[in-house]
């Protein structure tokens, strides 16, 4: 009697430092449950490590985040002869890039399930030929999977309405996210706990103000520039109470020179660039704002709300799926100081308020998007649609 080999998956993203951050316990749980994953991303230290935590194996790929017609003709090239040599029953890609590579040499070597994973679209908000050229990418991965896997149902609603996908083979698995959230990790004790090796860190720290945090990297899509201007529109009374706290690397562009610029202005304002102790951040703060363009399922509110911290960002793809307006924090007009600073204001003026919208923020994380849960809605998926 033969003995059934392991269904062998190939799980690509552009970069080890993505599957670092959301796909290793994907990897682990696959490699726990039957399956044979492989890694395939670029050749970078954040790739060696998720492969050593792992045990799978690594297979190097020169995939770029930009366009670059040689090298993405090359890394096509190399895919579809690591997918003749391996046969892997699945090839799943994490992302528009790693997905067009994935798709095609997929495609053309006739692996029977090919499953593109949109974690957002940078289309949404795009104008002129950037905008068409981003579409056209994503139609075509939507064309050549055999299943399309979006984090967010608004996501994924706005891309059939585009014509970027059909209903039919595309889906949100659960409630949502990439890989979900840490909960005991990100908690209100843990929280707590890690606030007290951060305060050291913050200048007025001993004066008895308050935070609100902004989480992610100063670029212009994230809504950084709509922030500046809508702290600058709080009364001053405000936020001689209230002191915001910019967290996330940045560009040395015009936009972090603006930001830089209202740093050194204004007191209640103060840039912690990129921080390894994001869990004591969330400990700091009274709420979390994020007033990006779009989003695919913004982590830093998933997080944020999973140590009890509501969230302000605006109503758009993939934030309107973490927050619920009005109970575990506020959905604004996008691209809208005056919106914006309103809400700040009118939320953070109400302890009451904050207080009810941390426990259900909590709570509805610790539901529906604890990584746990994620992780066996996504193995239900493999088991139905891999492994048969």
């Amino acid at each position: 009697m033969s003995v059934r080999s392991q269904p062998r998956v190939f799980y690509v993203t552009a970069r080890g430092q993505s599957a670092k951050s959301f796909l290793v316990r994907h990897l682990e749980g696959l490699s726990q449950s039957g399956f044979e994953p492989f890694l395939v991303c670029s050749d970078d230290a954040p790739a060696h490590d998720v492969a050593r935590v792992t045990g799978i194996t690594h297979l190097a790929i020169p995939l770029k985040a930009e366009i670059s017609l040689l090298s993405d003709v090359g890394a096509v090239i190399k895919l579809a002869r690591h997918i003749r040599r391996i046969r892997p029953a699945a090839v799943h890609a994490h992302m528009s890039k790693a997905g067009l590579a994935s798709m095609l040499a997929s495609w053309a070597m006739r692996v029977p399930v090919r499953i593109y994973h949109n974690h957002g679209m940078a289309c949404f908000s795009s104008t002129g030929l950037s905008r068409w050229i981003l579409m056209t990418v994503e139609r075509v991965n939507c064309t050549l999977a055999t299943d399309i896997i979006f984090c967010s149902n608004s996501t994924r609603e706005l891309a059939i309405e585009l014509g970027i996908c059909t209903s039919a083979k595309s889906m949100v698995i659960g409630k949502g996210t990439i890989s979900g959230v840490d909960t005991q990790r990100f908690s209100p004790q843990s929280a707590a706990i890690e606030a007290d090796q951060l305060r050291s860190t913050i200048s007025d720290a001993s004066s008895g103000k308050r935070y609100i945090g902004f989480v992610g990297r100063v670029v212009a899509h994230k809504g950084v520039d709509t922030l500046i201007s809508a702290w600058a529109l709080l009364p001053a009374e405000f936020r001689s109470k209230w002191t915001l706290l910019v967290a996330g690397s940045h560009n040395s562009d015009g936009l972090y020179s603006r930001l830089d610029a209202l740093v050194r202005n204004d007191e209640s304002v103060q840039y912690l660039g990129r921080l390894d102790n994001v869990v004591g951040l969330y400990g700091l703060l009274d709420a979390l704002v994020l007033p990006s363009w779009h989003e695919g399922f913004p982590y830093s509110v998933l997080e944020a709300q999973a140590c009890g911290v509501p969230a302000i960002v605006t109503d758009v793809t993939g934030n309107r799926d973490a927050v619920i307006d009005e109970v575990t924090g506020s959905l604004v007009e996008v691209r809208s100081p005056d919106s914006l600073a309103i809400s700040i204001e009118n939320l953070l003026s109400d302890d009451a308020l904050l207080e009810k919208m941390s426990i259900s923020a909590r709570d509805r994380v610790v539901k529906d998007f604890n990584e746990e849960v994620v992780l066996a809605n996504l193995l239900t998926f493999y088991n139905e649609k891999v492994a048969a």
